[in-house]
């Protein structure tokens, strides 16, 4: 008998993903709260919101992270067409 874990392995990589994201997002949520010029925590808020697939999210937090300074999301912001900051 030959055991398939692929579908296993998917199923715990996806709920790993759902529990950093989650968590991971409150976190930068509180540390943005604490401190609104930490600009990492923008930057990695909105890289867990683009893996959960929020599009919005993303652009909101880049654009903060961009107006503080950080050359990476206003490099992301010109890639994707997005002016304005």
């Amino acid at each position: 008998m030959e055991v398939d874990f692929s579908a296993s392995c998917l199923c715990y990589n996806e709920l790993l993903c759902f529990y950093k994201g989650n968590f991971g997002l409150a976190d930068y949520t509180k540390a943005v709260e604490i401190n609104p010029v930490y600009v990492a925590a923008y930057v990695n808020r909105a890289a867990i919101k683009m893996d959960l697939g929020d599009k919005d999210g993303v652009i909101a937090d880049m654009l903060v992270a961009a107006k503080l300074g950080n050359l990476g999301a206003q490099q992301w912001l010109k890639q994707n067409g997005i002016s304005g900051w």
